[in-house]
């Protein structure tokens, strides 16, 4: 596998620059091997370590904006370190950027019974 392969575009950003409009795309890159001398910040690598990387989705708030659990794009979301059981509210955009895998088993674990 290619390193520098990209694995998806997730969002197109316009910018003006020398009064010319532009465009930026936001990837996903594609998973690869990478050494601890590759890290700049290093103490990442210690909270990957020590499980404080590893997140739950416990659902979406139901006090956010959304008005009904269709919308749920629209509410934020708990999850739920793994290690420490320290709960987290986030965005529904920041969940599916930061925890896709995540979401995607909350969904198969939650809705596919009801299809």
């Amino acid at each position: 596998m290619n390193g520098w392969e990209i694995k998806t575009i997730l969002d197109k950003v316009k910018f003006t620059e020398k009064g010319k409009q532009q465009h930026m795309y936001k990837v996903r890159w594609a998973d690869s091997l990478v050494t601890a001398n590759d890290f700049i910040d290093k103490s990442i690598i210690q909270k990957f370590e020590d499980g404080l990387l590893e997140y739950e989705i416990i659902g979406p708030d139901k006090k956010s904006k959304g008005e009904t659990l269709i919308d749920i794009t629209n509410m934020n979301w708990f999850i739920k370190c793994k290690k420490t059981g320290e709960k987290k509210l986030i965005s529904y955009s920041k969940l599916k950027e930061n925890y896709p895998e995540q979401l995607l088993k909350f969904y198969e674990d939650n809705l596919a019974p009801f299809m």
